[in-house]
């Protein structure tokens, strides 16, 4: 019988080859685990003080406290290290309001040296001293902006299922495409400016300035191993209590630990392993993770099919019509129980998240989004018949693809509005100043996902109502961009821009369709306090307005009445030629027309120097008093000897 036993014991049975004799069933170990990670990704640009600085290079002990705080995120240690605000690293900046340099407070740390947004900073960057001066008051609550991004890290068993270990590579040295831990790479904020990018002259290709946050519950057996390689900062928790401390913006660096350790020779029970990994200045990312804490015992898969032996691995793909149907797949002890858990009833078991958010439960989901963009879909299994049972996700990516093109908008904005912006489109108007604008067109499909122009064979025709209002020419280089001019009639109750789109579609048939927006000086924006207006009172303390001179001809002026007589009005002049004609229009600083004055040949007449053609009394056109603030009154006027003349003053009320 012995024998038989060996036989055994010899498939059921493997030990790790670090020889701890830690045994586990050969079948509980897949090639693949996919870990659910968060990643937080900030901007490179210097913007943030403690990501892309000026540094000394090396490890830095207690930058974080031993214990976790109430949320599970790393607090302040006793010896920090340019991470004052660690608390916002590993937080969403746009729900996070309770920590010292969070959304809605203008503090930030202030370090000395500390380069400006996109400078290069000292020319011994990586050996300077870095010191902590203090806090500092500014005009923004950007500083720890991020975009939260989820993700999964695939963890793949070593050497064949030969020694139970799982890894995770992405190191410099490793073959393409996996040289480098560049995880967000044309997503979150964008490959952004850098330092080394810029000391080199050379475009910057690769996202840096990121966090990642890695929770992982796990049966703890003795003999665990978790071993770390890279850079920057890394530190690793088992439940709260730190137990791996690699602090620092740093060159790779190497550290490990076994759980016999740090949880006794008796190691038992559910813990959870926390990473909290940085990568804080460019222009190496380098990460590798051995260990067999991560194993396939329990774990969540996701497939295209119920019964298929095959799981997605990578991205899902889909046009914004489509539906995909995903499949939750849960494992224990290396065995599927999904067929237990639906059997059960137990479905509502599973809970599935788009970006973070819950959108349904159940064991499978019907991923019908609309809207183009990457998105990160999770599926998460918690035993609700078992109270500390811990729960277990997956996460995969999915590219959804916009539909052929079924409208066209016409924005002020180079950039087009998200899909779910119910107003896509713009008035065109001109600045005070200048007398030309630049409209663009966007293509969009049903969904109202913005479409390339690159990939549709067609062109955009542009067109106004009036040319006498504004003329329009479209861009040689890129039609979808036209310059739209200010005529004779621009500063009137304005006109109409067209772009009508012709493009081949896919039944071989032309379709065409356009938009139509306000071109004129009617959505004109006011111009602010940048002015330098200085609103007086009269001598009667009564309300009063004043207004520098026509900034485009210097001839067109405004001032207050005599004290005691018309105290809250404005009264507007023309230097020169008296005024037989115009409409002058009056704009908040929203840019809203809030009241028109019509001038005609019934205007008051003043001394010889000037006529006094028409008088504003500081009410908008329902006679209510207007408030406090800055003012734009715009117009065009027909002097007496038949001349056009444009009017823009800025007037200061209080």
């Amino acid at each position: 019988m012995l024998p038989k036993l060996l036989a055994v014991s010899a498939l059921l049975l493997v030990f790790f080859a670090h020889g701890t004799g830690t045994i586990f069933a050969q079948e509980a170990m897949r090639d693949t685990i996919w870990v659910p990670v968060t990643f937080y990704d900030f901007h490179s640009d210097r913007s943030n003080p403690e990501f892309e600085q000026p540094h000394t290079g090396g490890l830095r002990l207690g930058m974080v406290a031993e214990l976790l705080d109430a949320d599970n995120k790393p607090q302040l240690g006793p010896n920090p290290y340019r991470n004052m605000g660690i608390a916002h690293w590993f937080r969403d900046w746009s729900t996070y309001t309770d920590g010292k340099y969070g959304k809605g407070s203008n503090l930030t740390p202030f370090y000395t040296p500390t380069p400006g947004i996109r400078e290069l900073g000292s020319t011994s960057e990586f050996t300077s001293t870095v010191a902590y001066v203090g806090d500092l008051n500014i005009d923004h609550d950007t500083s720890f902006k991020n975009i939260v991004i989820p993700g999964s890290l695939p963890f793949t068993l070593i050497s064949g299922r030969t020694d139970g270990m799982y890894h995770f590579s992405r190191r410099a040295s490793d073959p393409p495409p996996n040289n480098g831990f560049f995880p967000l790479d044309g997503r979150g904020l964008g490959n952004g400016w850098n330092y080394i990018c810029a000391a080199q002259s050379r475009a910057c290709n690769r996202n840096f300035s990121f966090t990642m946050e890695m929770v992982y519950p796990f049966e703890a057996i003795p003999g665990m191993v978790f071993d770390f390689s890279g850079d920057d900062d890394v530190w690793v928790f088992i439940d709260n209590k730190l137990v791996l401390d690699l602090g620092g913006i740093h060159q790779e660096l190497s550290g490990s630990f076994r759980i016999d350790s740090v949880l006794g020779s008796g190691a038992s029970g559910w813990h959870t392993l926390r990473i909290f990994y940085a990568e804080r200045h460019s222009e190496a990312s380098n990460i590798f993770i051995r260990t067999n804490i991560v194993s396939s015992s329990t774990a969540m898969e996701l497939s295209t099919s119920r019964t298929s032996p095959s799981f997605i691995s990578g991205e899902v793909e889909k046009d914004a019509d489509a539906s995909i149907n995903l499949h939750a797949r849960v494992f224990e002890g290396g065995q599927e129980i999904t067929s237990r858990i639906i059997a059960d009833g137990k479905c509502a078991d599973i809970a599935w998240s788009v970006d973070g958010h819950q959108v349904s439960s159940g064991c499978s989901y019907a991923a019908a989004d609309s809207i183009a963009g990457i998105i990160g879909i999770t599926a998460t299994y918690r035993n609700s018949e078992i109270s500390n049972y811990p729960p277990i996700s997956r996460t995969v990516s999915m590219t959804i693809y916009p539909l052929e093109p079924a409208s066209i908008n016409i924005q002020s904005s180079d950039t087009p509005k998200p899909a779910s912006n119910p107003n896509k489109s713009d008035d065109i108007s001109f600045a005070p100043s200048e007398n030309t604008a630049t409209a663009f067109a966007f293509l969009r499909d049903r969904f109202g996902n913005a479409v390339s122009w690159e990939s549709r064979a067609g062109s955009v025709v542009w067109s106004t109502d009036n040319p006498l209002v504004a003329t329009v020419a479209p861009d040689v280089a890129n039609g979808s961009r036209a310059t739209v001019t200010r005529q004779i009639l621009g500063n009137q109750s304005g006109g109409k821009l067209m772009a009508l789109f012709v493009f081949i579609g896919i039944s071989g048939q032309p379709i065409m369709f356009g938009d139509t927006v306000h071109v004129g000086n009617q959505a004109d924006v006011a111009v602010t306090s940048g002015n330098h207006i200085i609103p007086q009172n009269n001598t009667n303390n009564k309300t009063a307005v004043v207004a520098p001179i026509n900034m485009l001809t210097g001839k067109f002026t405004a001032g207050t009445n005599p004290a005691g007589k018309h105290s809250r009005a404005i009264n507007f002049f023309r230097q020169g030629n008296s005024i037989k004609s115009g409409t002058l229009t009056i704009h908040n600083a929203s840019g809203n027309v809030i009241k028109r004055i019509t001038i005609n040949d019934n205007a008051i007449t003043g001394n010889s120097a000037r006529r006094q053609v028409a008088s504003w009394d500081l009410t908008d056109r329902r006679g209510r008093s207007v408030s406090e603030g800055t003012y734009l009154v715009k117009g065009t006027i027909t002097t007496s000897d038949g001349k056009r003349e444009k009017v823009s003053l800025v007037l200061g009320v209080r």
